[in-house]
């Protein structure tokens, strides 16, 4: 078996009037392999196997292995999946591919070996052993962050944007804050033609959504998602034999490329509705926008690519991949209205993916992996998002921003340092009580913005100007709710002072 785990990041400096440059080296989208490197990742290397057919970007044959950048410090040493006869994980590649533009990734590849056969609940089981890894990640000071797996995605996309920026380019602009790290994906490929007719996998998951065979080669996929500490993590699972193992391969490039496009795209155009990248019509910026925003929506709108149907692959993960909400959908329209008409059109059909209908998913509560089916009441501004995981469970609000308040107040309590401890359990209790207070539409916005904050917080040599800039957008967001801007905003105050910020 093997487990593909893509974190995929959304570079907004190319589209920048002023702040921090990418470094010039290497010279993406085309490196010149074993002669060029990205600082803390690695060497630049062509692909062994190449790229399929249908492959257009550079990326598609170039990458820079990221073993620099992340390691797994007890992987020999440990299993995972349901006990008793557990899988043996070893680590088969570690890479990191940029398109040149805002869309960069890093993918891991694990392959487990054992004697046992998966069946649905092992899958889980399987999953979140794997996110659960013990890694670590490098960092230019050449210190290391220590965290599980699923945890790393906001370090290394830190790493990143720092092995690629030149030092005084840190001090013009918005530093690390720049990359943002999106949603991780993984990718499932199983043998179902193993000796006595048998299956690594024996069944998906029960609240797995199938492809159909005709739209994928003939292959098994299914696709589920798993929220972990608020995180939500979308699995495929890919069933190939020795006839098709190439489709299988042709198809795990496909989705993984889908979903940094989608992750990327739609975070880029939340970075245009909140005014963190600005759009000023036949400026070099803006026209090197349009033509991301032009490539983009067109790529993911392919009928096919490397011989794959994507509009199925598409259909499901819109379904579960948050794209833009109402409200930020109104205010993109409002700051590219002086945008080409074809490209409006295109975006707005992005922007329409977004389901409004119920779904399933897994969560862990409480240490258990249970299902829950999510509604979202509504189409306006007050739409609720009800989660149900039976016995009279029900969650109200959204399950995401949940799981970032507590990711923040986990971070508060982790540090040892008294006074900064109580001022971030402070913070994170005022934003809380602002959370309940939003609609749906600004919940998770603001909720990242305090994890973000208390991440940066907590971090050995936090960034200032990140900490400063999600002080600010947190005091906009109570600004939109009557009482709490005065306890959101002292309780910001108080914890960048720490650090010699003053609002």
């Amino acid at each position: 078996m093997l487990f593909t785990l893509q974190i995929p990041f959304a570079d907004s400096r190319p589209f920048l009037n002023s702040g921090p440059a990418r470094l010039s080296m290497p010279s993406w989208p085309i490196p010149i392999p074993e002669n060029e490197f990205v600082r803390c990742f690695g060497a630049v290397h062509a692909r062994a196997r190449g790229v399929p057919v249908g492959g257009v970007f550079s990326e598609d044959f170039y990458f820079a292995s990221s073993a620099a950048a992340i390691k797994f410090p007890e992987l020999g040493h440990g299993t995972v999946g349901p006990a008793p006869a557990r899988l043996h994980p070893r680590c088969a590649f570690r890479r990191f591919f940029c398109d040149g533009g805002p869309v960069s990734r890093v993918e891991i590849g694990l392959a487990c070996e054992g004697a046992q056969t998966l069946d649905g609940s092992g899958v889980l089981s399987a999953v979140r052993d794997i996110l659960d890894l013990p890694t670590m990640v490098s960092q230019c000071n050449g210190s290391w962050q220590r965290q599980p797996l699923r945890r790393q995605g906001a370090h290394l996309a830190k790493l990143y944007v720092q092995a690629t920026t030149c030092t005084a380019g840190m001090k013009q602009g918005p530093g690390t804050s720049a990359v943002w790290a999106g949603l991780p994906t993984m990718v499932i490929e199983y043998d179902t033609d193993l000796p006595h007719n048998m299956s690594e996998i024996t069944g998906a998951p029960e609240r797995s959504s199938q492809v159909k065979p005709d739209a994928v080669g003939g292959l098994a996929v299914g696709h589920f998602t798993l929220v972990l500490e608020g995180r939500s993590i979308g699995v495929w699972m890919i069933g190939r034999s020795r006839e098709n193992r190439d489709t299988a391969r042709r198809l795990r490039l496909c989705l993984l490329r889908l979903h940094a496009e989608q992750q990327v795209l739609s975070q880029a155009l939340r970075w245009i509705a909140n005014g963190t990248l600005e759009y000023q019509p036949k400026t070099p910026a803006a026209d090197r926008l349009e033509e991301y925003l032009n490539r983009a929506t067109h790529t993911i709108f392919q009928k096919t690519r490397n011989g794959v149907e994507q509009e199925a692959l598409r259909d499901v993960m819109a379904a579960y991949d948050w794209v833009v909400s109402d409200s930020e959908r109104q205010l993109l329209m409002q700051q590219l209205s002086l945008a080409r008409r074809q490209l409006l059109v295109k975006l707005e059909r992005f922007t329409a993916l977004q389901a409004v209908n119920s779904k399933a998913l897994y969560v862990e509560l409480n240490g258990d992996i249970i299902g829950g089916e999510v509604t979202i009441m509504g189409t306006g501004p007050q739409n609720t998002t009800n989660i149900d995981f039976g016995e009279g469970n029900v969650f109200h609000g959204d399950v995401i921003a949940a799981g970032y308040i507590k990711d923040s107040f986990n971070k508060a309590a982790s540090t040892s340092k008294v006074e900064l401890q109580q001022a971030l359990t402070e913070l994170t209790t005022q934003v809380a009580s602002l959370v309940e207070k939003l609609d749906a539409d600004q919940q998770r916005q603001t909720a990242r913005k305090l994890k973000s904050l208390t991440e940066e917080a907590t971090d050995e040599k936090p960034d200032t100007s990140a900490l400063e800039f999600n002080g600010k957008g947190l005091i906009e967001a109570a600004k939109t709710v009557a009482g709490m801007v005065g306890p959101v905003t002292t309780a910001v105050k108080g914890a960048l002072a720490l650090f010699g910020i003053t609002l």
